[in-house]
């Protein structure tokens, strides 16, 4: 537990001071740090899953200067997690203890739990930034590169980071 407090926090500080300035091509962003939310323990409380996010959220805001749209997208991810994560576990056996992650339960359930959900983020993330519809092509197109990148270090951290604990 005190290692994972300790990789977030490492995290959450690589995502502020170095990935806050790697962009390509001015549509795609890197935010791993919702990998912080979507990997929380599968029995995490709801209700304190919804008070991290929010945290880590305002965090990311600070170091941004958007005040409250890391925040408000992160809780929404937060909130949209449970549900999706017992529909991605379905066919798995459930166990209040299970490991959430790339290397425990395998590249095909990360892929298809944590693209959607940071998909969902980045979308509530991007359109409220550009304050409407006024630019959805732009805006669709930044959601979709920057879901892609975003996913893709999520996956090196993961590699990186994580024990095999694969049963």
């Amino acid at each position: 537990m005190v290692r994972a407090v300790i990789l977030g926090m490492a995290l959450l500080i690589v995502q502020v001071m170095i990935l806050k300035d790697l962009e390509l091509f001015q549509v795609a962003f890197s935010f791993p740090y919702v990998m912080l939310i979507l990997l929380l323990p599968y029995s995490f409380n709801r209700v304190a899953a919804l008070v991290v996010a929010f945290l880590i959220g305002l965090f990311v805001d600070m170091y941004y200067d958007t005040p409250g749209m890391h925040a408000g997208a992160c809780v929404l991810a937060a909130f949209l997690r449970p549900f999706w994560l017992n529909i991605s576990l379905s066919g798995n056996t459930i166990e209040s203890n299970i490991k959430l992650g790339l290397r425990s339960l395998g590249l095909t359930w990360f892929l298809t739990f944590a693209v959607p959900l940071t998909f969902v983020h980045h979308l509530a993330l991007f359109f409220t930034e550009a304050g409407g519809v006024s630019l959805f092509w732009i805006t669709t197109q930044k959601v979709l590169f920057s879901t892609a990148y975003s996913v893709v270090c999520m996956m090196i951290f993961q590699y990186i980071f994580s024990t095999s604990d694969r049963n």
